[in-house]
């Protein structure tokens, strides 16, 4: 999910990972197209073939996160930033959004249809069960 969010603050112990190699699965939701484009073909594979967790900070270095600060300021400077998004002009925030997407938004759908079918494959599997 991250992937495919403008604006991620994550807290400085925030763990993440990508496990679905870890359940005998594939990625889901796009990810096979959207952690690449983003992070970088070899960055990607490190992560979601091997399945290990990565904190916050290594998150914002590959630019998963936009930012990460203090436990006790993530929700204010989330609400910071939505307050500041709200306040900009809506069409041209919607518009600029919708041309930032749309390059990629054929190769998201492409890559959600073929997860879909290699994820149906798989969690039938005696492995995965």
């Amino acid at each position: 999910m991250l992937a495919h969010c403008d604006f991620i603050y994550a807290d400085e112990s925030t763990k993440f990972q990508m496990p679905f190699i870890n359940f005998a699965v594939v990625l889901e939701f796009g990810s096979s197209g959207s952690v690449p484009a983003r992070i970088g073909h070899v960055r990607a594979a490190e992560l979601i073939l091997l399945g290990a967790s990565f904190d916050a900070r290594c998150a914002a270095e590959l630019g998963l996160v936009t930012e990460v600060v203090s436990h006790k300021d993530v929700l204010a400077r989330a609400t910071e930033t939505a307050r500041e998004l709200a306040g900009k002009p809506a069409r041209a925030r919607r518009t600029s959004k919708r041309l930032m997407k749309q390059p990629f938004r054929e190769y998201i759908m492409a890559a959600i249809k073929t997860e879909n079918d290699g994820f149906s494959g798989l969690v039938r599997s005696i492995e995965t069960k």
